[in-house]
């Protein structure tokens, strides 16, 4: 054998492993994002339902008494209930309904804040702020304290 005919065998199983090892590569790949797009709509479901129930159960003394301490996301604060309206109507239309649970527009202080969900722990509310930043970018995490009387608006 040649030494032309050895080294064209060895080109030819050289890109045969390359070949073998691309497909593999796209193949995990495929299956990483099937699996993102199945699971992950359910997986933050859950997330959203967990963390709910902690937030009820994790109760904070405050001078007028016990009120739950949760994380939530604030897309903007308003001096003018009109335009927290806006923005409430515009997350409505952006958002799915899984993602508008507990949106609000709460009257705090001179302000109308306009607040989506109700998170017991931060990493649950990082991922709903993850999911939603590239839609409303000013949006922030923050804490606070849910009084009835302060809820202007609540999407059911």
């Amino acid at each position: 054998m040649s030494a032309n005919n050895r080294a064209s065998e060895y080109k030819s199983a050289k890109e045969k492993d390359t070949a073998r090892t691309i497909c593999i590569c796209m193949t995990v790949i495929s299956f990483t994002l099937l699996i993102l797009v199945v699971a992950m709509p359910s997986m933050y479901k859950k997330y959203n339902e967990m963390a709910e129930k902690e937030a009820i159960g994790h109760n904070v003394e405050l001078k007028d008494g016990n009120l739950p301490l949760i994380y939530t996301v604030q897309a903007g604060s308003f001096d003018d209930l009109q335009r927290a309206r806006k923005l409430y109507d515009s997350i409505k239309g952006n958002l799915t309904t899984e993602d508008l649970a507990y949106l609000r527009i709460e009257k705090v202080g001179h302000y109308y804040a306009v607040r989506i969900g109700k998170f017991g722990e931060w990493r649950y509310v990082e991922i709903f702020h993850d999911k939603i930043r590239s839609k409303f970018s000013t949006a922030i995490i923050m804490q606070a304290y849910i009084k009835e009387e302060r809820i202007k608006k609540l999407h059911s």
